[in-house]
């Protein structure tokens, strides 16, 4: 995962190896916080390069809707083929579930 400056194409930070090709990113308003998605998502501190985490293979996927601060917003597609997901906040720093939200209570989200 490269990051390129729009203005002048530079390099401006290397990230987390995203096999499946890039799906979905997000980033804080600073810039300092990123989430990265193909087929399993990583997050990683653009400045110093650092991944965070990253999803392995036996993991459920997520897909990050947005990033609010440190907050990662979005679903997790669950097992099966009904194709059902739950909504999930994560720690986008160490991944961790902050607020599982019960079966039928939707989330707002926006693009």
């Amino acid at each position: 995962m490269g990051l390129h400056d729009r203005r002048t194409g530079a390099l401006i930070a290397t990230g987390p190896e995203v096999p499946d090709g890039v799906s979905v990113f997000r980033t804080d308003a600073a810039g300092t916080l990123a989430v990265v998605c193909g087929d399993r998502c990583a997050a990683w501190e653009p400045a110093t390069g650092r991944t965070l985490w990253q999803q392995g293979r036996d993991e459920l996927p997520f897909v990050p809707r947005e990033l609010v601060g440190t907050v990662v917003y979005g679903v997790r597609k669950d097992r099966g083929a009904s194709g059902s997901t739950t909504p999930l906040a994560l720690d986008a720093r160490t991944r961790q579930v902050l607020s599982p939200v019960p079966p039928g209570v939707m989330v707002a989200m926006t693009s």
